[in-house]
């Protein structure tokens, strides 16, 4: 289609054309901007705009792989620092289960742990 044609027919367009990095044409976009009376005024008020692609945020990759290192690091600092025994880490648990059985073994009738004897 002829922008003459357009043109003619009353219409006022703006028009995009989207390059890629090597300069080739990758779309084109046509807008209306405005009809008007073709008999009035015959005129050519139509633009076009010609953008290139725009390079996109790049992610900042050194700084994430530190962080991560860095949490790395701590694991394995807060890992190394606990090489107790298993009574050494969990006595608190163990101690109270020991004292709790004692007691209530204690409470159990005193005349059923000896034999009866015959009269």
């Amino acid at each position: 289609m002829k922008m003459d044609t357009l043109s003619k027919a009353g219409f006022l367009t703006s028009t995009i054309v989207h390059l890629d990095q090597s300069g080739s044409v990758i779309s084109v976009k046509l807008y209306p901007k405005k009809i008007y009376r073709a008999t009035v005024v015959h005129r050519n008020n139509s633009t076009v705009t010609f953008k290139g692609s725009e390079q996109g945020p790049v992610p900042d990759l050194t700084a994430y792989i530190l962080k991560l290192e860095h949490e790395r690091a701590a694991k394995e600092k807060l890992a190394g620092q606990d090489n107790r025994s298993f009574l050494a880490k969990y006595w608190m648990y163990i101690v109270p289960l020991v004292m709790f059985v004692i007691l209530s073994g204690s409470n159990a009738d005193p005349g059923a742990s000896r034999p009866q004897q015959n009269r």
